[in-house]
């Protein structure tokens, strides 16, 4: 079993009043699904508890029922196993600069009881073992949960205390799964509620998208392309200074590594040859996070999509998109190197595609565009921008 606290492709959630063992959820193969729908399901597909079935994919959720809930035969499916524990909070003693004894009893407990869950179900469901997506050799190290992992969890109201986030600040520092000596970062000069970052994210393809014509022409798309992050920068944008460059160690295979559009290659990711910060996906998720709850406005271009793929949701005031303020109603989006082009005068990535690059190029169109706001001409001089594209097919002649 592969156990991972990352937002997870299909996460399947039982709200039923009597409940069933943790373990039952992962013991039917197909055919024992339809000797138990007789005993745990009505005509409507519920549970004896009248709790439904909730299938969360992505940002869809839907009704779904027992079959497609405890089937772990087909290999785009990984089984998980979350416990939860109710701890009394009021009950346990913090003893300044010492977190130590923080929830340590009920983390090592709940690691106990997580491991003979799992351990359970990787004995009674064979075809568990059988997902192309999970190495034989590496499943007796994945399914075993670290202690710190489930601390940090029990503990991430009281590490961030007196910040207003529920993440340790301490996660800025981690360090580096590459031999790349990682960069020092003040704690106490994080950006706080207000200041601007300007923020641009490259992404990796994970699975390529299945489509066909129809008869009449249109297109099918059978199975949908899905991307992962790759590389995601920061830069303070009152300092001009780079605050996380970070580069993702991959969770699933890729398939391509779209370099021409993200400027990443297959060396970058590798923990043995990459000469960057190399961190995991949730570690590069909570730095986010973590400036997205200490109130911070993130400035870059075309951010709808990118947060979208790290399914992070961040409220409208924290966003300045400068293709949704360049863009003039019902007309298509402006790319950023246009932009750059006909606001800044200058071109970008000419040799290589840069995140660093990308964010403060955003920045500097969303100063521009505030100038020409002030000066009101930018109606016009978007005008402008559109009438170029058009003469030019959205080209780059210069």
């Amino acid at each position: 079993s592969k156990i991972s606290s990352e937002v997870l492709k299909r996460v399947i959630r039982k709200d039923c009043q009597n409940g069933n063992n943790s373990s039952n959820m992962f013991n039917s193969l197909p055919e024992q699904h339809q000797q138990q729908q007789s005993h745990r399901l009505g005509d409507d597909g519920k549970g004896q508890g009248g709790g439904d079935w909730v299938l969360f994919n992505g940002f869809v959720v839907s009704r779904t029922t027992v079959d497609d809930a405890q089937a772990f035969h087909v290999s785009f499916k990984d089984p998980c196993v979350l416990v939860y524990e109710e701890v009394d909070m009021t009950k346990i003693s913090l003893d300044s600069g010492n977190n130590d004894n923080i929830s340590s009893a009920p983390a090592s407990e709940m690691t106990n009881k997580m491991n003979a869950v799992i351990s359970e179900t990787m004995a009674t469901t064979p075809n568990i073992q059988s997902s192309s997506l999970i190495p034989s050799s590496s499943l007796d190290q994945s399914h075993h949960i670290n202690n710190d992992v489930i601390s940090v969890m029990l503990n991430e109201q009281n590490i961030g205390k007196g910040d207003n986030n529920n993440i340790p600040l301490e996660v800025m520092n981690a360090p580096s799964l590459s031999n790349f000596s990682s960069r020092f970062i003040k704690l106490p000069d994080l950006p706080r509620k207000g200041d601007l970052l300007a923020i641009d994210a490259e992404f990796v393809s994970v699975q390529h998208e299945d489509s066909y014509l129809s008869a009449n022409g249109s297109k099918v798309t059978v199975t949908e392309g899905r991307h992962a992050l790759a590389r995601v920068s920061v830069v303070i944008c009152q300092t001009n200074t780079v605050l996380i460059d970070d580069y993702v160690l991959p969770e699933e295979p890729i398939v391509d590594y779209l370099t021409r559009f993200s400027g990443v290659q297959q060396h970058d990711l590798d923990p043995i040859t990459s000469t960057h910060h190399l961190v995991n996906l949730m570690t590069a998720k909570l730095k986010l996070r973590l400036l997205l709850k200490r109130g911070c406005i993130f400035v870059g271009h075309g951010l709808a999509k990118d947060f979208r793929i790290l399914n992070m949701f961040v409220p409208p005031n924290q966003i300045v998109d400068t293709v949704v303020i360049l863009r003039r109603e019902k007309s298509r989006m402006i790319s950023l190197r246009f932009l750059a082009n006909c606001l800044l005068g200058r071109d970008m990535q000419q040799d290589s595609h840069d995140s660093i690059e990308d964010a403060r190029v955003a920045y500097e169109v969303y100063l521009k565009a505030v100038d020409l706001k002030k000066r009101g001409v930018f109606d016009q001089i978007l005008s402008q921008i559109y009438d170029l594209g058009r003469q030019t097919e959205w080209k780059i002649c210069w």
